[in-house]
């Protein structure tokens, strides 16, 4: 049994190998860093995968630029799914009329999971979402949009490669994690328990050589089949409905009132010690991985970098639009990377400090520095 999984996922490797884009051009710009090199030669083994767009002349996106970019070649996405959650949960605001800002109530019937009591808010949720990435504030987003709303709002939008299965930091049944909870948000809004539709993968998703189970260690891939998928491809265009609506479609474009859209772009440019939160504890780059998730000194007034990160079972995410006002440079890049020597998961013990970060950290630097070589 062990031989057979561990012979489907290296035939799942194989196979995503060769449906992988690569654009020649980008691939030799990537190349020409040396820190990068090691890793991008080493695309598969790294589960590397990396799109970066231009804006044009016109202030539109272009063309995107492809390194190892495969739809089926699944990463974990952690928390970057906080960037649908929030942008749906204003969507959802919107629609009812419902204050932000009204405190938000919840009462839970799971075991592991608590109720809300009423001191915090939509507003507040997302602001830690983006600021900290708290999962409990992911989760409240979540309770009160639903997995079936989430999964619609992809499929209308065209995300077609990702779903959103369950909350994140929380042990919950598959079952459990389909249910919402009852909840009221101010004095006007009250919403039921509701129970959504299963999505997941039909075939299995095999990762890992081995695992740890709370303190017990499987000998096999884990299968991430039940676990949620957010596609680079996916996640880039998310930030182009935010900042590029004219360059989609109308179905692709997200319904968020004007005061909302300030709202949700400041959050996710903010940097935490603008907002009461420990600079020691929380630098500008803990929630910047591109340019500066390697670095400890802060991001300047004029380069603001609209964001989410990601990172857990030996993946680090970040999907990004990097704005520098003081050298007229705007640009999109999404990019992951897979930093687990061992291939076993759950065990604590990925290279985050000494190969992701610094991947990701020069990556973003690389192509901050070529926009900027780009102007006359």
């Amino acid at each position: 049994m062990n031989r057979l999984i561990l012979s489907l996922a290296l035939l799942f490797a194989l196979s995503s190998a060769v449906a992988q884009q690569t654009n020649k051009t980008f691939k030799r710009l990537l190349y020409k860093n040396k820190q990068l090199k090691p890793f991008l030669k080493q695309a598969q083994k790294y589960r590397i995968q990396i799109i970066y767009t231009s804006i044009d002349s016109n202030g539109l996106p272009g063309e995107p630029q492809y390194f190892n970019y495969d739809p089926d070649f699944y990463f974990y996405p952690a928390s970057t799914v906080k960037l649908p959650a929030a942008l749906y949960a204003l969507e959802k605001l919107n629609e009812f009329g419902i204050d932000k800002s009204d405190p938000y109530f919840s009462t839970s019937t799971f075991e592991n999971y608590d109720s809300a009591e009423g001191d915090q808010s939509i507003e507040d949720y997302i602001q830690k979402v983006f600021l900290v990435s708290s999962n409990d504030a992911f989760n409240r987003l979540y309770d009160f949009l639903g997995i079936d709303l989430i999964n619609r709002r992809f499929e209308e939008m065209g995300l077609s490669n990702s779903r959103m299965t369950h909350r994140l930091s929380v042990s919950l049944t598959t079952e459990e994690n389909r249910r919402t909870l009852y909840l009221q948000i101010g004095e006007n809004y009250r919403q039921g328990p509701q129970i959504g539709e299963e999505y997941k993968t039909e075939t299995p998703i095999w990762l890992g050589k081995k695992y740890y189970a709370g303190d017990v260690l499987i000998n096999n891939p884990m299968d991430f089949s039940l676990k949620n998928k957010f596609d680079l491809w996916d996640q880039q265009q998310l930030l182009k409905s935010l900042f590029f609506p004219e360059s989609l479609k109308e179905e692709a474009q997200l319904s968020i009132n004007e005061n909302d859209l300030s709202f949700v772009k400041e959050m996710i440019s903010a940097v935490p010690r603008n907002y009461g939160y420990d600079e020691a504890k929380f630098p500008d780059g803990s929630g910047k991985f591109l340019i500066y998730g390697d670095r400890k000194d802060r991001i300047p007034e004029h380069l603001k970098i609209y964001n989410k990160i990601g990172g857990a079972y030996g993946f680090l995410i970040d999907n990004a639009f990097v704005e520098d006002s003081k050298n007229d440079v705007h640009f999109l890049l999404s990019a992951v990377i897979y930093v687990n020597e061992n291939d076993t998961l759950n065990d604590d013990t990925y290279e985050y400090d000494s190969k992701g970060l610094p991947f990701l950290g020069e990556l973003g630097r690389h192509i901050y520095k070529f926009e900027l070589s780009q102007k006359p």
